[in-house]
């Protein structure tokens, strides 16, 4: 019986590192009395489309108006800033 090998570890793609948002779109979504559902779509300069949900319960407007606030942020930076979005997201919290 021969052994089992497991297949090579994939390189990570350098390129993909520099996949920048180029686009963010905001869609709400009027649903019932807790408040609208709110999806965001980004597109990147890689032709890479991504779609999230930005919804809570309550009133809808001024979820909505900060995410179009943190949408200015998000162009032109890399899909992998990951600490860059948290950081500027945690300051915008009330008591920072």
């Amino acid at each position: 019986m021969a052994a089992c090998t497991a297949a090579p570890e994939p390189k990570p793609d350098k390129n993909a590192l520099d996949v920048k948002i180029t686009g963010v779109e905001l869609f709400r979504i009027d649903v019932n009395s807790r408040g609208p559902w709110l999806i965001v779509r980004l597109q990147t300069d890689a032709g890479v489309t991504g779609l999230g949900d930005a919804s809570h319960s309550g009133k809808g407007d001024p979820a909505y108006a900060k995410v179009e606030e943190y949408v200015e942020f998000l162009k032109g930076r890399s899909v992998f800033d990951l600490k860059a979005f948290r950081a500027h997201a945690r300051a915008q919290l009330p008591g920072r």
